[in-house]
């Protein structure tokens, strides 16, 4: 069986396969103000001279924005307010009955007022 190439070209490699990389990054650029990715390169050099690399490192990471402008002001606000009712528990069998009365008490002066 013969390898299928390119007019003009050898067989293919697998190299020259197609990877998640070369699918994603086109939008990546057109939306790289909107994701802003961050990048981190380091490059360890030989102790002996500046030139020669042992070790080069490459991280890009693009970081969730949604969550973090969205979800976590929800759930700090959520947490202030379980703070808030937290304290209201004294352990008291009477006071939970007083908050039931004081709140059945709102709720029907909020649908006679309403209505």
């Amino acid at each position: 069986m013969e390898s299928v190439g390119l007019p003009g070209g050898g067989a293919l490699s697998p190299r020259m396969a197609y990877t998640a990389t070369s699918f994603a990054e086109p939008p990546q650029w057109v939306f790289d103000d909107v994701l802003a990715p961050e990048q981190d390169v380091n490059v360890t050099p030989v102790r002996e001279s500046a030139y020669p690399v042992e070790r080069a490192r490459f991280q890009r990471r693009v970081p969730d924005r949604i969550e973090h402008r969205l979800y976590e002001p929800v759930l700090r606000v959520l947490a202030g307010a379980g703070q808030a009712a937290r304290r209201l528990a004294g352990g008291s069998v009477h006071l939970y009955l007083g908050y039931g009365f004081v709140g059945l008490v709102v709720l029907l002066l909020v649908l006679t007022v309403g209505w």
